[in-house]
């Protein structure tokens, strides 16, 4: 949920998604449609995945947003998480604060009788440490494999909290998570840190996480990730497949930052013929670049 200061980005943000969708279909190696999934849904229907996505807790970069951009004398674009802000990056991969842990605890309350297959985490530590709540009893009686993917990644490059860290950091402080598409040891978003990642390149990387999710055996999963992905993934991943059949998306918003959304994915005639070979790969873009992920 958008905080008071964001809606107006939101909305212009959402307009900018929606644009995309048209290139992010292109890419899209599979038709996917998408409809909300019945409350009190549990296991996925015949034919179907069944997908729960959570936006992260409250963090401390959160909070600092919301002071600086309240000070009478804010100049209504700088943010306190830059390079020139933040010189000593103290907002890298920022962290959940103690109010965002207990938005990410009480979802055990929804989730206790859910069972799903697998999580994944982005990497970056305030969502995976909201996945890691949020699932913790699954967790502990091994129940729940847990998977960070890179295409969760926030919206990257510029703000400080957006940077994650090294991978080699990440695999001690979460040893129990499979860093296998995490490729890159640093963060390959970042660049030199002084521009935002377009609005395109983060559409086109949810057209491929859900391209991902499909090619994917398992049927019931968790996702953790940001607002910026999520909404891209809602607004132009999606777009596709509104226009050829009928996809609508429901959010239950659990607390002031973080939300969950539980949707159903049928499995379509089209995903299912071509099947899943080895070395099928999903084309990354980083800026110009491109990086081939394999789906794992």
């Amino acid at each position: 949920m958008a905080e008071s200061h964001e809606q107006s980005e939101v909305k212009q943000n959402m307009k900018t998604l929606r644009e995309c969708a048209e290139e992010v279909a292109k890419k899209m190696r599979s038709r996917v449609t998408c409809s909300l999934a019945p409350p009190g849904c549990t296991a996925p229907p015949d034919g179907s995945k069944l997908v729960h996505f959570i936006r992260h807790g409250e963090g401390f970069h959160n909070v600092a947003q919301r002071e600086w951009r309240a000070d009478p004398k804010w100049d209504g674009t700088s943010e306190p998480y830059t390079r020139h802000t933040d010189p000593d990056f103290k907002f890298i991969d920022a962290e959940l604060n103690a109010k965002g842990e207990e938005q990410a605890k009480a979802l055990q309350q929804q989730t206790a009788n859910l069972q799903p297959q697998m999580l994944v985490v982005s990497p970056m530590r305030r969502a995976t440490v909201t996945g890691l709540l949020a699932f913790a009893p699954h967790i502990e009686r091994n129940e729940l494999p847990v998977l960070a993917n890179e295409l969760c990644h926030e919206r990257a490059g510029k703000h400080t909290c957006d940077k994650r860290l090294r991978r080699s950091e990440l695999k001690k402080l979460y040893p129990n998570i499979d860093y296998k598409l995490v490729k890159d040891e640093d963060d390959p978003f970042w660049g030199y840190g002084l521009t935002r990642e377009p609005w395109g390149d983060t559409a086109m990387r949810a057209g491929y996480f859900i391209n991902w999710l499909m090619m994917r055996p398992e049927k019931h999963i968790a996702v953790a990730a940001h607002s910026a992905i999520l909404l891209s993934i809602f607004n132009a991943a999606r777009k596709r497949a509104a226009r050829r059949r009928r996809l609508t998306a429901h959010l239950c918003t659990c607390a002031p930052c973080i939300e969950e959304e539980s949707m159903r994915i049928p499995v379509c005639p089209c995903v299912r013929s071509r099947g899943r070979r080895a070395g099928d790969a999903a084309m990354v873009w980083y800026g110009r670049d491109a990086k081939c992920y394999p789906y794992e």
